[in-house]
């Protein structure tokens, strides 16, 4: 049975949508040519989703997912009430410190991550849609954590070096702010201190 109008539309959005979350550097042609679309049908399919909501362009206008991307994913985790907070907060905590910023949710020591706001510090950093913690970890409340976090790309290893606070918590997941630390070196103090202001900042 062959893909209606509809059906394809929806492929169409789903390709997009996944190609910003796995080139967040691509310029627009490229992340057309990621989601396997014609360069017609892509730049109508970008502009109807960047209208939407689903998708936005940072200041050097590369496409990233959008609010309405991030409120359907938070949504469907059971965080929706994060998703009319989290973006004014990752781009405050980006701009204080110059680390990239994000939101993940655990469950266990699988972490899926995003949103995330690339800071000058991380600038060529890449973030996967999926880690795993290389240890298991239990938060304190209020208290930030540092954690290594690995997740496999082919048979490479990637490896990412996080500072983290729980935020907030349900059932099956933990929402957890957090900053991606440059390899090797010790977070400074000020990042464990803009994580905890961030975190109240969410509670209240």
């Amino acid at each position: 049975m062959s893909a209606g109008p509809y059906d394809k539309a929806v492929e169409g959005f789903e390709a997009l949508i996944e190609a910003s979350a796995n080139a967040i550097h691509a310029k627009p042609v490229r992340l057309i040519e990621n989601s396997g679309h014609q360069m017609t049908t892509g730049y109508r399919h970008t502009a109807m989703l960047e209208t939407e909501g689903f998708l936005r362009r940072d200041e050097s206008g590369v496409f990233l997912q959008g609010a309405a991307a991030q409120r359907t994913a938070l949504s469907g985790f059971g965080f929706g009430r994060l998703a009319l907070v989290i973006a004014p907060v990752l781009r405050r905590l980006r701009e204080e410190t110059q680390h990239t910023s994000f939101l993940a949710l655990q469950s266990g020591i699988d972490v899926s991550m995003g949103p995330y706001s690339i800071g000058r510090a991380s600038r060529h950093l890449w973030l996967e849609p999926h880690y795993r913690h290389e240890k298991p970890h239990d938060f304190e409340d209020g208290e930030p954590l540092e954690a290594g976090l690995s997740t496999y790309s082919g048979e490479a290893q990637n490896r990412l070096q996080t500072l983290l606070i729980r935020v907030s918590e349900n059932e099956d997941f933990t929402a957890v702010l957090g900053f991606a630390l440059s390899p090797g070196r010790a977070p400074e103090a000020a990042l464990g201190q803009a994580l905890v202001l961030a975190s109240r900042q969410i509670s209240s």
